[in-house]
């Protein structure tokens, strides 16, 4: 089997695909695992351990990027996507404000995907900047976050679709403006 690593040929040790990954892995220095192809197709990580085995695969080719470089592409996709969430927000808010209640969940489900995503890329870039630092102020901001956004499931659970949409117009939108300021400021850190 042949093992390339950003276009160099590696020699390796009799190792089964779970190993292989984790040699590799050790052997990064601030970089990560971008792109893996078995045989010249795309697969995860995931796929590569579960649906592979050594004697099935002729070649393996592992692309790194460098974390600082998916962070920055990261920061930028957020920034790209935090103002329609918030558009969303707001757009949800004034769907239950005026009683359109299943367009209004349907719009709300579809923001929650949207915060989700963000919260774990937020998670992981902080995890990155602090390392070990215990608590940092980002964190306890998301935090509180997420307690509005549980006083907002709570209101729509009590069909209290006005105070949802106030919640979500005043309190959610406004913590996504901040969202969209601290991510525009850890891009300016790492330019």
């Amino acid at each position: 089997m042949k093992i390339i690593l950003n276009d160099k040929q590696l020699e390796v040790d009799n190792l089964d695909l779970q190993e292989l990954v984790a040699e590799i892995r050790e052997d990064l220095t601030d970089e990560i695992i971008d792109q893996i192809c078995v045989d010249g197709e795309e697969v995860t990580e995931d796929e590569l351990i579960s649906n592979y085995t050594v004697s099935e695969v002729d070649e393996i080719e592992f692309v790194t990027k460098k974390s600082i470089d998916l962070v920055k592409e990261t920061l930028q996709e957020a920034n790209n996507y935090l103002p329609k969430l918030k558009e969303g927000i707001i757009d949800t808010a004034n769907l239950f404000s005026k009683g359109e209640i299943v367009n209004g969940n349907d719009k709300f489900q579809l923001c929650l995907d949207g915060i989700e995503w963000y919260s774990n890329v937020l998670i992981q870039i902080l995890s990155l900047a602090y390392q070990d630092d215990a608590e940092v102020q980002e964190e306890k901001k998301l935090e509180e976050f997420n307690v509005i956004i549980k006083k907002v499931l709570t209101k729509m659970q009590e069909d209290d679709l006005n105070q949802a949409a106030e919640l979500l117009k005043s309190e959610v939108a406004e913590y996504i403006e901040e969202f969209i300021e601290l991510n525009n400021e850890l891009l300016s850190k790492l330019k």
